[in-house]
């Protein structure tokens, strides 16, 4: 039983580093794309500009409240 717990909890932290991963890669695509953006002219790629920065926010708030429940979590 121990040792079901003990794996159980190895996944779960192996699944939240991962995601953790895949979300400052995704942050860091995202702030590629804007500073690519940054050189082209047209009320389009303003307002595609303006969405992705709106996106890239989101997942840095998401980034900082996975890393307060991870502090958390290891904290117990």
């Amino acid at each position: 039983k121990e040792k079901e717990e003990a794996h159980r909890k190895v996944l779960d932290t192996q699944k939240k580093v991962e995601d953790k991963h895949n979300l400052e890669v995704e942050i860091q695509w995202l702030k590629g794309k804007i500073q690519m953006m940054e050189y082209m002219e047209g009320d389009d790629v303003r307002d595609k500009m303006e969405s992705l920065r709106t996106l890239l926010e989101e997942k840095e708030a998401e980034l900082d409240d996975l890393d307060q429940l991870n502090t958390t979590l290891l904290a117990k």
